[in-house]
């Protein structure tokens, strides 16, 4: 096993950039599409999201940065990143998935349309494989048939015989996500569109069907290691640019004999589904500490610090009340005389309270 990576040019996009409208890039055409990852193009700005989350980096940046990596750290798998999708394939696809393609997605299509999986270089994705539209097409056939499959599993009443049969379908009930809620608790769904897949059941998927945390569009794994989802991006711009950080950071390494990409950090090789898998719990885990210190904090805030005198504060009340401070008691060198006494308040001209007088007299007596 080999690793090693070319130091590439600086990456296109920076933090001040935004996306192109994805409308100019469905009306183009082809030659046009290509030419807009040209740096001279001027970028239009992008509002932030509803939630104040800010937009992806536009798609063509980040497929610029994916190719160019490509292209110089792996030529053969350059030569299989295909061209752009025909405009029928995509209306084919969201006439059978019932959907409109979120437009990022159709972007990404109308640039790179998948890659050609019939020569020996891995998957472009770290050994997972980017799919063309008619490829994600049959792969959504596929889990739509498991779905329908399931559902009806769902509405045949259990008898006395299948009664002592082990539950073929009890992991149905296990299904969870990854944040909780933002995915639907199944196993398959039709509103799940993959787009890269590693051949072994596993699938990184956009999905237009949310739970009720969820976002639309946002990109999830799902598929037989899966039976709880994640949510890996929060829409395909996003993952997008997040694969190009990837490859431009160094995390990669290529197997010489079996010609596969493996993600690396730190000089260890990792399964790019795990590595996505533990992104998310860690984000989790972190977003979870936050929300504690953030309730710890707002606790402290609410609570009433105590009222504390300080020795002024002492002064001023003992003034309000007639009696002077410690601080003006003098001592005059006369045993149990000093000039705070009661006999001094009494003999000082001010006026004595009863209370006062009676005790004095009972004291001198």
């Amino acid at each position: 096993t080999s690793s090693s990576h070319l130091t590439l040019p600086s990456p296109i996009y920076s933090p001040g950039m935004r996306t192109l409208s994805t409308s100019s890039l469905v009306t183009v055409g082809t030659n046009a599409v290509r030419s807009s990852t040209d740096s001279n193009i001027p970028i239009q700005l992008q509002d932030f999201d509803s939630d104040g989350m800010p937009p992806a980096p536009p798609v063509q940046l980040s497929w610029t940065r994916i190719a160019r990596w490509a292209e110089y750290s792996y030529p053969e798998l350059y030569d299989n990143i295909q061209g752009p999708a025909e405009m029928e394939s995509l209306t084919l696809l969201e006439r059978s998935i019932e959907n409109a393609l979120p437009p990022d997605v159709r972007a990404s299509f109308l640039i790179h349309d998948g890659q050609d999986i019939s020569g020996k270089p891995c998957g472009l994705i770290y050994g997972i494989t980017l799919l063309e539209a008619e490829e994600a097409l049959q792969e959504w056939s596929l889990w739509r048939n498991v779905a329908l499959k399931i559902d009806e599993r769902r509405d045949i009443p259990s008898t006395s015989a299948m009664a002592g049969r082990p539950a073929r379908y009890s992991f149905i009930a296990n299904q969870t996500s990854m944040p909780e809620d933002a995915i639907q608790p199944v196993y398959a769904h039709m509103g799940w569109l993959p787009l890269a897949k590693d051949f072994s059941g596993n699938n990184i998927a956009v999905d237009l069907a949310p739970g009720p945390s969820g976002h639309w569009g946002q990109v999830i794994l799902f598929g037989r290691d899966f039976d709880r989802k994640y949510v890996i991006a929060r829409s395909w711009g996003h993952f997008l640019a997040m694969l190009a950080d990837d490859f431009e950071s160094g995390r990669w390494s290529l197997d010489e004999d079996s010609e596969e990409l493996w993600y690396v950090n730190h000089g260890k090789m990792s399964y790019y589904f795990d590595v996505l898998r533990r992104r998310v719990e860690r984000n989790m885990v972190l977003r979870a500490k936050q929300a504690q210190q953030a309730a710890a904090n707002a606790t402290t805030k609410q609570r009433p610090e105590p009222t504390r005198l300080n020795s002024s504060s002492s002064a001023n009340l003992a003034t309000l009340r007639g009696i002077p401070s410690s601080s003006s008691l003098k001592y005059d060198g006369k045993a149990n005389t000093s000039t705070g006494s009661l006999q001094h308040l009494l003999s000082s001209g001010g006026p004595a309270s009863p209370v006062v007088s009676a005790r004095l007299t009972r004291t001198e007596s």
